[in-house]
């Protein structure tokens, strides 16, 4: 699969949304992509690529592998002079918000103050999730499963905890972009 500036452009104009593999878009990650794979460990490339998003985004929500770094990546943040932001990271070891445990978030407000709070599930309704109902497959069921998510055709109980992880964590960026409450 390879994408060009007229197939971005297409899918944001039918689709309001595009997904740009950083060994593609950005100059430096593609470089770095090889060696990556081949280390095969956390290093900080991990944190470098939402650092040194091209698009330099006024907004950004973000998932760090380790709850250290939290404090790390929101003052960096903050110093990169982003408008708010969101750095997540759950209970159970992901880089985003947990439909299956709490989830550590330190927020960049607006007026540059930095919070620090947990979310939980059930604070959205959701309960009852386990890891094994987010297990993915291979890439053509996940990009099958992707197609069925944004055209709202779940038909499992396991797709169905996907749709909730992803409108979750989307809501979380539609949050600190100030689209919503």
């Amino acid at each position: 699969l390879t994408l060009n500036k007229l197939n971005i452009n297409y899918t944001i104009k039918n689709n309001n949304f595009a997904f740009f593999f950083a060994p593609i878009y950005h100059p430096a990650m593609r470089f770095v992509g090889k060696v990556r794979q081949e280390i095969k460990i956390r290093t900080v490339f991990n944190l470098i690529g939402p650092l040194a998003n091209p698009l330099q985004a006024d907004f950004q929500l973000a998932g760090v592998f380790s709850k250290d770094l939290l404090d790390l990546y929101i003052e960096t943040f903050k110093k990169l002079n982003l408008k708010r932001a969101l750095v997540v990271h759950a209970e159970d070891g992901t880089d985003e918000i947990s439909i299956c445990n709490n989830t550590f978030v330190r927020e960049l407000t607006a007026k540059g103050k930095i919070l620090s709070y947990e979310l939980h599930p059930a604070d959205f309704g959701l309960k009852g999730f386990a890891a094994k109902d987010l297990t993915g497959g291979t890439a053509l069921e996940n990009a099958k499963l992707f197609e069925e998510i944004t055209e709202n055709k779940i038909k499992s109980k396991r797709h169905s905890s996907i749709l909730q992880a992803v409108a979750l964590n989307a809501g979380a960026g539609l949050y600190i972009s100030g689209q919503t409450k």
